[in-house]
């Protein structure tokens, strides 16, 4: 599928798409659970907090896992556009699996986390972040 060099620059795409999401999703954590110990409200403190860990999280996708990207003018507007995508699936996963199934609202930001992180994987190397042309 891949050859020597196309799997390696994969890999360190992969492997900083990685770092940056885990760093903007201890963001989005860390604010969600503030807001849920100040409002009791869960979907409401997960959208806050993916609004927080996603303006972290364009800072470091470019930084991190996409470097040869497109200038930040470019990709800005298209990553706006990802994050609204993710942000609703991510409210209504959430809201799904915390009011329908009733998982603890840990448990269903885990697995809620773990959809968007594959969605916006695929979304940010095929939409976002287009390598620079010559």
């Amino acid at each position: 599928m891949y050859g020597d060099s196309e799997f390696s620059r994969f890999r360190v795409t992969f492997v900083g798409f990685l770092a940056a999401g885990g760093l903007a999703t201890t963001v989005h954590w860390a604010v969600m659970a503030l807001f849920v110990g100040l409002t009791s409200l869960p979907v409401f403190s997960t959208l806050i907090g993916s609004a927080s860990g996603a303006i972290v999280n364009y800072w470091l996708q470019h930084r991190l896992a996409f470097p040869g990207a497109e200038m930040y003018a470019r990709t800005f507007f298209r990553y706006l556009a990802s994050c609204a995508f993710a942000w609703i699936v991510n409210v209504s996963v959430f809201f799904v699996l915390t009011r329908d199934v009733h998982f603890p609202i840990i448990i269903a930001q885990v697995v809620t986390t773990a959809l968007v992180a594959g969605l916006n994987f695929i979304v940010y190397k095929r939409l976002v972040f287009h390598e620079k042309t010559p």
